[in-house]
């Protein structure tokens, strides 16, 4: 399910399974975020591991989901690709062994599955508003 919307407005990637049901309600909410935002969505590592590796044009955040600690270790081995971009990280809980994984890609915003769509957009909009003074919130 890689949709590959490259345009002048993208700022947005999405990497996460698609073979969660809340992964869909995360990528809903971020689409209708604004009608300008274009959103990129990858469900593959290698596919998103590809991505950041091409110029990126307005991206300036990524939101990552992992449903496990393995899937939060593929994603921390792309961390120096991520570094100049301010993450919104969803983990598959919030336990402390889980949250320091996390911190290695050093995350603007640190969530669970579990987390409420109201404030992951919140954080989002503040994001895309350039107004995220902190270097790292949890839900």
């Amino acid at each position: 399910m890689d949709t590959n919307k490259i345009g002048k407005n993208t700022r947005i990637l999405f990497y996460g399974p698609s073979r969660h049901g809340n992964g869909d309600m995360f990528q809903n909410m971020i689409q209708r975020l604004g009608e300008e935002e274009t959103l990129e969505v990858y469900d593959r590592i290698e596919a998103f591991s590809q991505r950041l590796r091409k110029p990126r044009g307005k991206v300036s955040i990524a939101v990552l989901a992992a449903l496990s600690k393995s899937e939060l270790r593929d994603i921390i081995s792309l961390a120096e690709l991520l570094l100049d971009l301010r993450v919104v990280l969803i983990l598959p809980d919030l336990k402390p062994e889980t949250v320091s994984l996390a911190h290695r890609i050093a995350p603007r915003f640190v969530t669970d599955w579990s987390a409420d769509l109201k404030g992951i957009r919140q954080v989002l909009r503040r994001l895309l508003a350039g107004t995220n003074r902190d270097r790292v919130a949890y839900r």
